[in-house]
């Protein structure tokens, strides 16, 4: 068994499209220009179509949109059709099976603002949040009551987040993940 993926970073060149298929299934496509190192005055880029399904085209359509960076991983196929003119053309597509968004910007809490990493994969996200340290007031966590959780609530998100990190290879110079049953 072999494993051949890709990991494209881009940007959108449009809005993401979604269609729900007679079979239900949600499918999200969207087309990511991939600008090559600025070599002379004409700069050029490869274009990739990217499909997402189920979960993952959801969240696609829902936080993509025109002119943002993204990276999606997968499966590389050769799409082959014939254009207007009667040549053949070849267009990669990337059956997505993780998609993030890299880091905008990111500050210390010195008044700065702050926008968290985006990244979702295998239909689980963790959303961006922007924070001015203005916005927090110490008063804020006067009140926090510590034992305050739904514990039925908390065991579903714990085997929610379970599915989504059990694939994360561990961070280099960390520590190593024990494996989940």
């Amino acid at each position: 068994m072999g494993l051949a993926n890709i990991s494209i970073v881009g940007n959108l060149v449009k809005a993401p499209e979604q269609i729900q298929l007679a079979s239900g299934k949600l499918k999200t496509t969207f087309v990511v220009a991939v600008n090559h190192a600025k070599k002379s005055e004409s700069e050029s880029a490869d274009y990739y179509n990217v499909v997402a399904w189920g979960r993952l085209a959801e969240l696609a359509g829902q936080y993509l949109d025109k002119g943002q960076q993204v990276t999606a991983t997968g499966r590389l196929t050769l799409d082959r059709w014939t254009d207007k003119n009667g040549q053949a053309r070849v267009t990669p597509v990337v059956n997505a099976d993780q998609i993030a968004f890299p880091r905008r910007s990111q500050t210390d809490f010195s008044g700065g603002e702050i926008d968290m990493s985006r990244t979702f994969a295998k239909g689980e996200s963790v959303r961006s949040v922007k924070y001015k340290e203005s916005d927090i007031e110490d008063e804020d966590f006067d009140e926090v009551d510590e034992d305050a959780g739904d514990e039925e609530e908390d065991e579903e998100i714990v085997e929610r987040v379970k599915g989504v990190f059990a694939d994360t290879p561990p961070v280099k110079g960390g520590r190593k993940r024990a494996k989940t049953a």
